[in-house]
C-alpha cells in the first residue's frame, strides 16, 4: 500500500517538474511577440486576402518584406506604386521599422517605410517607399 502511495506521489512531483520546465521554456522575453503570436498576427493581416490569386502568398510577401525591412506590420494592400509599368500589382506592405535611421537613398529620417513585393514576378525586386506617418 505505503509502496502504491510513493509511486503515485513520484508520478505527480514528475509530472508538476515536467509542466514546470515547459512553462519556463515557452515564455518569451517581455515585448518580443512569440512565434505563435507572429503567425496569429500575419494570418489576420492575411485573412483578407486568402481568395487572391498570386504568385507569391500574402504570407510569404510579408516573410520577403521583413527579411528584407526589419520591423512591424502596421497595413498590408494590395496596389500598383508608381513604377514603369503601372499594369505590375505588389503586395504593399507598411512597415514601423525596427531601427528607424537615416537613409542615404531617401536623403532622410525613416521610420516607417511602405516595401512592395510583387505578386507575381519577384525578380523584379522590391519596391520600397518612406512613409509618413
Amino acid at each position: 500500500m505505503k509502496l502504491g502511495i510513493i509511486a503515485v506521489v513520484a508520478a505527480v512531483a514528475l509530472a508538476a517538474n515536467v509542466w514546470f520546465w515547459v512553462h519556463v521554456f515557452q515564455q518569451t522575453t517581455p515585448g518580443v511577440p512569440s512565434r505563435t503570436e507572429e503567425a496569429d498576427e500575419i494570418e489576420g493581416l492575411c485573412r483578407p486576402y486568402m481568395q487572391t490569386e498570386a504568385e507569391v502568398s500574402c504570407k510569404d510577401a510579408i516573410k520577403i518584406a521583413l527579411a528584407a525591412t526589419p520591423g512591424t506590420i502596421q497595413k498590408i494592400s494590395i496596389g500598383s506604386p508608381l513604377f514603369p509599368d503601372p499594369s505590375l500589382r505588389f503586395w504593399l506592405i507598411d512597415i514601423q521599422l525596427a531601427n528607424p535611421s537615416f537613409d542615404e537613398t531617401f536623403q532622410r529620417e525613416v521610420a516607417f517605410l511602405r516595401v512592395g513585393v510583387p505578386l507575381a514576378d519577384v525578380s523584379i525586386g522590391l519596391y520600397k517607399e518612406p512613409l509618413d506617418i
